[in-house]
């Protein structure tokens, strides 16, 4: 019965979770774009998802490199 149970909340869970995996996955989209027009490769961009903390922090580099800006 335990297991059940277990299995019902997991499903549960996975159900909920739902709204917010779409909400990152609008904003990751997006960020693929914006980062493929601001002239990185696709391992430049993930890697700078793994190492950022913040998707507002991502946007505001790619503005930086956008611009060319020296280090």
């Amino acid at each position: 019965m335990k297991m059940n149970t277990n299995a019902i909340q997991w499903k549960n869970g996975l159900k909920d979770g739902i709204p917010i995996c779409l909400g990152y996955f609008a904003v990751s989209f997006t960020f693929g774009i914006m980062a493929s027009g601001a002239g990185l490769s696709p391992w430049q961009a993930v890697v700078m998802s793994f190492t950022n903390l913040t998707s507002a922090g991502q946007f505001a580099a790619l503005g930086i490199i956008a611009a060319k800006a020296p280090f």
